[in-house]
Parts: C-alpha cells; sequence; structure tokens
C-alpha cells in the first residue's frame, strides 16, 4: 500500500512545476477584444471563424466563433502585438493589426462588415491567411500546419492534437465520441479497408487538410437521396506539391539477446493508382491487429459452428496482449481507376502468428446451493497461418447506373496445444475434484464470399431500383487429441479416479445464398415509399466423430453414443414497407418487415428429424435532427430474431471437458430481441467544447440461457434452454472541453459508460436473478505545447466498478473496482530529437500487487530527415504479468497472464520520400 500513496505527491508536485514554471511568462493584465461580424446588409453572420494571432510569427493566441447575433469575444493575459483575423465561407478575410498595452485591457471593434470579395475592407488590405479551423458548411476542416508534432511525425500524431478528435491505442479514431468508419486520401480509399494503413504510416508534413464530415451510404452517394446512414469520415487533402509519387520506410530494431522488430513499406499514389508493398516481423508485439482485420467476416463466425470451435473464440486466445508472440506479416494491395468508368481494387496478404502463454485463474462460482472455487493454471501454445485475398471490381456504364463484384477468399491453419490443471472446492471443507488435461487442436478453414450489387437510377428523381446478391461459405476440418485424469477427494480421502484418452474429428461445411432487391418511389418533397424483400437459404452440415482409448486393444474404438452427424436447412424470407422523410437536416425511416423462418434439422445419428416454422413482425424506426449550433438528436428502434445453432441444439453430449460438459436442446426457439438506442451531442468545434449523452435499451424474449447442473461431486453439465427474458439498460456520455489558463492550453475531458442488466440463471433446476451493474468512468486531462511547444503531457485515470447482487442470496453479492492511472509525455528538444514516455498503474480491489508499467523512447533523426536512429525501452519496470478481472450472473473470475518483460531495442530506420506535383 506504500507505493500507491507515492502517486499522489508525484502528480501534485508535477502539476505544481508546470503552473509555476508556465506562470512566469504570463502577464497579470487580463485583455479582452470584442466586435461583430456583419454582411454588407448589416445582417449578422453566424458560425464566421474569429482569431488572434501573434504578429511575429502567426501562431494562434485564442478563437472564437460568432454567435447568432453575430457577436464575439477574445481574450488573452499577454500584451503584444496582434493580428485579428476574421473568416467565413464565401466572404473575404478580414485581418487586422492590433496592439496589446497594460492600460487598456478592453478593446470593442464595434461592427466589422465582411465583404464577398477580395477588396479593401475598412482601410485594411487582406493578406495571406492562417486560419487553423475552418467550418464549411457540414464539413470542419483543420489547416495541418497550424497544429504542432514531433519532427518524423504521421498522421496519427496529427489527428491527436486537433480538437475534438480522439485516436485510442488501438489506432480507432473517435471524432465528437463517435468512431470514425473511413479514412480517405484526397477523397479516394488510400490502401484498401485498412485506415491504419493511411494514419499510421502516412507522413503528417505532406498533409494541408483535414476535413471531417458525415460520409453517406453507397447507395445514398449514387442516388443522392440521403437515407440518415450516414457514418462519420475523415479526408486528408494532401499538399499540391505531395499529392503524388512514393513514400515508404526500413525499420529494424534488435535487443540482446534474442529480440528484434522489422517493417518495411513501400507506398505509391497519384490520381488513378494505389500501391503498396509491406513486410514485417517482430517477437516483441502483442498487438496482433493485421490477423484479427484478415480473420474478420468470416462466413463461419456467425453459423451454426460450435462454441468451442467458434472463430471468435480463437480470436479472444490469440489477440490479448500477453504472452510471448512471434508474428509475421507480409501485404500487397492495388487500387486502379482503368477509367472513368471502370475501377480495380485487390489485395493479397499472409499473417503468421505463433503464441506462448501460461495462466493462472480463479473462479468463484456462484449457485443457489453451496458456492465453489475453480483454480486454473493453463499453458497453451498456438499457431495460425492464413493466407487471404480480395477483389473489387466497381462499372458505371452511365450516371444512372452503378455495377460492383465484391470476392474474398480465405484460408487459414491453426494448431492449438494446451495443458491444463483444474481444481474446484467447496470452501471451508475437504470436498474437492481435480482435472489434468491435455489438448492438441489441429485445423484448417478455408471460407469464401461474393457479393453482386447493381443499382439503377429510374426516370424520376428519388426513385430506384437495387439488387443485391450474396454468395458465401466454408469448411472447417479440425482433430482435436484429448487426454485426460479426473480425481475426486472427500474427506482427505481419494474417493475416483479416472483416465480418459479421446480423438475427435470434426468436418463442417457451411454454404448461404441471400438475394435483396430493394425500390423506392418519391411521394413528395423529400418523402419516399419504400419495399424491400430479401430471400436467404443457408445449408450447414456437421460430422463429428469420437473415438475412446481402449487400453485392452491399444487402440481408438468409435464411440457413438456422443458422436454426431448434423444437417439444418434454413429458409428465411422477408417482405418490409419503409417510409422515409430525408432532407438536409432532418431523417425520419419507418419499417415494418414480415419474418417467415422455415427450419428442417435433422440429427442423422439417431434419425431424429425436426420442422419448425416461425413467423414474426419487426417494426423499426430511426430519427435524425441537427441543429445550427452543430447539435443533433438521434433516436432508434430496432427489432430481430436470433435464430440457436446446432451445437445449441444437438442433444448428444460433449465431453471434451469431464468435468464441465456440454449438451444440446432440440426443443430451443429464437430469441426475439427489442433495442432502443438514443443520444444528444452538441459539439463547439472553435471553442473545442464537447456535450454527448446517450442511452441504450434491449429486452430479449424467450432469452437462452445455459442450466447448469452440478452434482455432489463438483461435476458440471450445462445445456440451453429457452428460459423467460432478459433486460438492460444504461446511458453514456463524453463531457470535452479546452481551456487556456495563464497561457497553458488545457484539455478536460470525461467519458463513461452505466448500464444495468437483469438476467435469469437455472441451476439445478432453481431459478434466481442476477442484477448486473457496470460502470465506467474516465477523466482524462492534458496540456498540449507547453514551454513554447516544446512539452505535451496527458493524465488519464480510469474507474470501473461492477457490481453483482442475488436477491435469493445475499452472501453472493460481489463488488469489482478497477483502478488505471496513466500518463504520457512528449518532449520536442528540437527538429532532430525528440522524446516519448508513458507510464501506467493498475490495481483492483481482488489483487494485492500494483502493476507498474513504464515505456520510453529517444529520437533522433539526420542525413536530410531520412535517417533516424532511436531507443525504445518497453516495459522498463519489467512487469511479467497481466491481471484481468472478469465477471457473469454465475461467476466472478481474476486471471494473470505472463507477458513480455524488460525489452531495451536499438534501431534504424530509413524513409523513402519521392513526391512530386
Amino acid at each position: 500500500m506504500a507505493k500507491r500513496k507515492t502517486i499522489l505527491p508525484i502528480i501534485i508536485s508535477l502539476l505544481f512545476v508546470i503552473f509555476s514554471f508556465c506562470d512566469t511568462y504570463a502577464q497579470k493584465e487580463a485583455f479582452k477584444i470584442s466586435g461583430a461580424a456583419l454582411d454588407s446588409t448589416e445582417a449578422p453572420i453566424v458560425g464566421a471563424t474569429v482569431l488572434l494571432l501573434h504578429a511575429q510569427d502567426s501562431v494562434m493566441e485564442h478563437y472564437a466563433i460568432t454567435d447568432v447575433d453575430g457577436l464575439f469575444e477574445l481574450k488573452t493575459k499577454q500584451a503584444g502585438h496582434y493580428h485579428l483575423q476574421i473568416s467565413f465561407v464565401g466572404y473575404g478575410t478580414f485581418k487586422r493589426a492590433i496592439q496589446l498595452v497594460a492600460d487598456e485591457p478592453i478593446i470593442k471593434l464595434g461592427n466589422i462588415v465582411l465583404s464577398p470579395n477580395q477588396q479593401l475592407l475598412d482601410g485594411v488590405t487582406i493578406t495571406d491567411t492562417f486560419v487553423p479551423i475552418v467550418m464549411n458548411g457540414d464539413t470542419v476542416e483543420y489547416l495541418a500546419d497550424a497544429f504542432k508534432t514531433v519532427p518524423d511525425a504521421v498522421v496519427e500524431d496529427l489527428l491527436k492534437k486537433l480538437p475534438g478528435v480522439e485516436v485510442e491505442k488501438d489506432g480507432t479514431i473517435k471524432v465528437g465520441g463517435e468512431k470514425v468508419d473511413k479514412v480517405l486520401v484526397d477523397g479516394k480509399e488510400f490502401f484498401g479497408q485498412d485506415n491504419k494503413v493511411a494514419t499510421q504510416n502516412l507522413p503528417a508534413n505532406i498533409v494541408e487538410k483535414v476535413q471531417v464530415y458525415d460520409k453517406a451510404s453507397a447507395t445514398a452517394q449514387f442516388t443522392g437521396i440521403t437515407d440518415g446512414q450516414e457514418s462519420k469520415a475523415i479526408n486528408l487533402k494532401l499538399k499540391a506539391d505531395r499529392n503524388r509519387g512514393m513514400f515508404g520506410s526500413v525499420r529494424g530494431s534488435y535487443a540482446y539477446p534474442d529480440r528484434y522488430e522489422g517493417h518495411s513499406g513501400v507506398y505509391y499514389f497519384d490520381d488513378k493508382s494505389r500501391m503498396n508493398a509491406q513486410l514485417s516481423a517482430n517477437n516483441t508485439k502483442q498487438d496482433f491487429s493485421s490477423t484479427i482485420r484478415m480473420m474478420q467476416n468470416n462466413p463461419l463466425e456467425n453459423s451454426d459452428l460450435p462454441e468451442d470451435v467458434q472463430l471468435g473464440a480463437l480470436l479472444g486466445q490469440i489477440a490479448a496482449p500477453t504472452g510471448l508472440s512471434q508474428n509475421y506479416m507480409g501485404n500487397l494491395s492495388l487500387n486502379r481507376e482503368i477509367n472513368k468508368k471502370l475501377t480495380l481494387k485487390t489485395q493479397l496478404s499472409n499473417d503468421f502468428h505463433d503464441s506462448n502463454k501460461e495462466q493462472q485463474s480463479v473462479h468463484q462460482n456462484f449457485t443457489t446451493a453451496v458456492p465453489f472455487e475453480t483454480n486454473r493454471r493453463l499453458f497453451q501454445d498456438s499457431k495460425t497461418n492464413q493466407l487471404a485475398g480480395k477483389f473489387n471490381l466497381t462499372y458505371n456504364p452511365s450516371t444512372e447506373q452503378e455495377l460492383t463484384i465484391d470476392a474474398d477468399l480465405k484460408r487459414r491453419h491453426f494448431t492449438d496445444q494446451q495443458d491444463q490443471n483444474e481444481v474446484s472446492q467447496i470452501p471451508m471443507t475437504n470436498q474437492s475434484i481435480s482435472g489434468l488435461s491435455r489438448y492438441l487442436l489441429q485445423g484448417q478453414v478455408p471460407t469464401w464470399r461474393t457479393n453482386l450489387s447493381y443499382r439503377q437510377k429510374l426516370q424520376k428523381k428519388g426513385r430506384y431500383l437495387t439488387i443485391d446478391l450474396h454468395h458465401q461459405g466454408g469448411l472447417d476440418k479440425q482433430t482435436n487429441n484429448i487426454d485426460n485424469r479426473q480425481a475426486i477427494h472427500n474427506n482427505d480421502s481419494l474417493t475416483n479416479t479416472t483416465f480418459h484418452s479421446q480423438l475427435q474429428t470434426s468436418d463442417m461445411q457451411n454454404v448461404s445464398s441471400k438475394a435483396t432487391i430493394n425500390y423506392s418511389e418519391p411521394i413528395g418533397e423529400a418523402k419516399y415509399l419504400g419495399i424491400r424483400s430479401t430471400q436467404t437459404i443457408t445449408q450447414t452440415e456437421q460430422i463429428k466423430n469420437f473415438e475412446d482409448f481402449d487400453n485392452d486393444s491399444d487402440r481408438y474404438i468409435f464411440n457413438p453414443s456422443i458422436s454426431s452427424h448434423l444437417s439444418r436447412t434454413a429458409w428465411q424470407s422477408q417482405v418490409a414497407g419503409q417510409f422515409k422523410i430525408s432532407k438536409q437536416s432532418f431523417h425520419l425511416i419507418t419499417s415494418l418487415a414480415y419474418e417467415h423462418n422455415r427450419l428442417n434439422n435433422l440429427f442423422q445419428v439417431n434419425e431424429q428429424q425436426d420442422l419448425q416454422t416461425y413467423h414474426y413482425l419487426l417494426p423499426s424506426f430511426s430519427v435524425k435532427k441537427s441543429f445550427e449550433n452543430s447539435s443533433n438528436l438521434q433516436l432508434n428502434y430496432t427489432t430481430r430474431t436470433l435464430l440457436p445453432n446446432l451445437a445449441q441444439l444437438q442433444p448428444i453430449i460433449n465431453n471434451t471437458n469431464p468435468l464441465f460438459t456440454q449438451i444440446g436442446n432440440p426443443n430451443l426457439r429464437p430469441e426475439y430481441m427489442h433495442q432502443l438506442s438514443g443520444n444528444f451531442m452538441r459539439y463547439n468545434t472553435f471553442q473545442d467544447r464537447l456535450f454527448f449523452v446517450g442511452m441504450h435499451a434491449n429486452y430479449v424474449d424467450q432469452k437462452i440461457i445455459q442450466h447448469i447442473s452440478i452434482d455432489a461431486n463438483l461435476k458440471q453439465q450445462a445445456q440451453p434452454v429457452n428460459f423467460g427474458d432478459s433486460w438492460a439498460v444504461g446511458v453514456n456520455f463524453n463531457i470535452n472541453e479546452g481551456e487556456t489558463i495563464k497561457n497553458i492550453p488545457i484539455q478536460l475531458s470525461w467519458q463513461g459508460d452505466i448500464t444495468y442488466q437483469r438476467n435469469p440463471q437455472l441451476t439445478n433446476n432453481v431459478r434466481s436473478i442476477a442484477n448486473m451493474t457496470f460502470i465506467n468512468n474516465a477523466w482524462e486531462l492534458g496540456f498540449n505545447d507547453l514551454l513554447q511547444e516544446k512539452v505535451s503531457i496527458l493524465f488519464t485515470y480510469d474507474l470501473g466498478v461492477n457490481t453483482f447482487s442475488y436477491p435469493s442470496n445475499s452472501l453472493l453479492n460481489q463488488v469489482q473496482l478497477d483502478h488505471t492511472f496513466q500518463t504520457s509525455v512528449d518532449v520536442i528538444f528540437s527538429e532532430k530529437l525528440y522524446f516519448m514516455s508513458e507510464y501506467r498503474l493498475n490495481t483492483n480491489n481482488m489483487q494485492e500487487q500494483i502493476f507498474h508499467y513504464w515505456d520510453a523512447s529517444l529520437h533522433y533523426t539526420f542525413w536530410k530527415k531520412r535517417m533516424k536512429a532511436f531507443i525504445s525501452a518497453n516495459n522498463l519496470l519489467n512487469q511479467t504479468n497481466v491481471v484481468r478481472q472478469t465477471g457473469s450472473e454465475t461467476q466472478v473470475s481474476q486471471t494473470t497472464t505472463n507477458r513480455l518483460g524488460r525489452v531495451v531495442l536499438f534501431g534504424f530506420e530509413y524513409k523513402i520520400k519521392a513526391f512530386r506535383k
């Protein structure tokens, strides 16, 4: 606990030093400059940008935006020579010299008339302009050169400096709390659909403007009719002398005795082409984002795969930032505008990943009888190799037609070996059960997907037809060698011991075809009626054979009682009517769909056939209202069904883990889900002020839960059942404020999420209710460009509170607290030398140890800024474990996993730059 107490004095001392040091540059005088921006008719101009710039270097001191009366007010505490600059789209930029002196703290400029052309204004000649932020309609434009970055920064570093823009650790970008889906370069996709290729490789100094806007859907772009399906996008407008050419880098680093990182990438682009090639290898990273991206959109992921072989489960094992790993990646891509009508996009990638993990976990299991505790130790070695290819062809024979063909093919090989030791025990007793298991899972999963989209504008504006044909499928072949040993102890005596060796083979194939026709008819100004018809057929078959090892014959013998041959054919028909109002600032979409499901499930082991038919009405609506003051209000309601998969339906026991067996339920019905969400956002870009609040709620009828049966020896069996309903409600918020205090630009933010969830649970045929509350809060304090733009400091504190309460037994109630404090410091010593550091402290109420993580790096550029030497120190405090807490309605867990210890890398990077006009 002593270590924890030392953190607060350090923070307070650091803040004191910062304010004290910067205060020496501040003056005691407070200056206010006010006025009003008018047009030639003396009407107020709303939303004009007003800047106060230092005369000597045009660095911005303060900025404001005119209100509904055209009024503005600027403040500063530093006397001196300035330029006042006012700009608005369609008008000339007004610029006037102002001198602030101590005996004149208040300056009233009165009415300032902006002219619609570049002429003399009030005796002042319009000269060169320097406008860091401009509102151009619904687009916010940031002038890149107005924001200071480290010497060899990439676009991601630039985005972190922009007011209202957030860049998370995984590279995800948010604007006003909303995730950015697309990053474009000069209005086009850079290299494929991965935003990080542009943001983490494109040099920041070749960007002229960063434009943030709401990008319309593909259908809306083609038809010209907004449909309320906009997504947040960023466009990087390059400088005129940097908008074509080649760039890239070759980077390598090494740490004694056996750690390394290497990356090389070359990117070529011009008006018609985008080409790139990448190679990378490392055994230090825990971020396998390329592997994860390549595995996404797998046709088998949301199909009828059993839960134990679902892709999502494998990704959970691979993507966790723990363990020791080796990663190799190669990528080639080409985007080419063949002519004005035809565009081609292709990509070929290969990823290899090898991870070694050691894990210890404690699970507190809650039942309606006596709670018990499970301790588990796991050793895991996972290898994955995936080859993927993508193809996209877009053909526009005329402005009235568009044809798009999409296809991708993936082939993944994997091996997963696990050794697991598990002990379950009732606290304060001598009753326990233990298991020692070894698994060797091997398999290959080829998948494919094709999509054909045709869009046709008809004679009348707003009348259009779209046709989408979709086909996807995959094969999954696996073998699993299992060795198990179980022992039951009662009153310090061994009562039973069993040995179990098994060979499992699984062969699964899944094919799905889908056709959608959508027609829209205008019925008035900005009003439309639509009809959509969708037909889907999915065929799934799985053969799973279990063979038990027989000691007498010394061979594996087929076990028909737990082997299975399952198949399903599912037909789904949906017809929906839609009414839509689509205006510039208001969207309303209401829809009512009729859905008919017909399922044919065949369990061929016992020749049991199950025919099921379901009918549903699925209403939905979406409303969005935008206001002139950069505010918007949204409300969405949807309904959908979720069919049980084959793993949930099969009436066959799966004894892969004898301590926790599973069996399906052929009588399951689909879940019927209602989802409601709404949010209000108000964002002032120029004052860097954001307020966002949202709500979310869902209700599930015929909820599928696991019925857990626990016998006297603590062996468990799970079976899915439809059991009543469950619901959840929550709110989320984001408050961001930018201020300047004593000439120090400060960024304050508070964001969080509060969710209450009510879930039923069923244990040993006894029903109970679990009430769960999840509270997450993050406070952030940032000091940007301190000490003449040399230093930036960011403090972050995250608090997570999870509570679990059980009305039937208050003794099972649990509260989990998780604390994370983080600070990062960037120091620019010169144009060639800079330093970066990040420190993180984590602790929670279930662990005694405090975990400290500290990364730091020093960079030096030379030889015309093409070469860089660097020292990168990761995990300087040599923390070799990661601790996580998780919870559900039946279990609270704490898991400790190994991670890479201290690594100090020495490396060089060579930058390739060959731009032309």
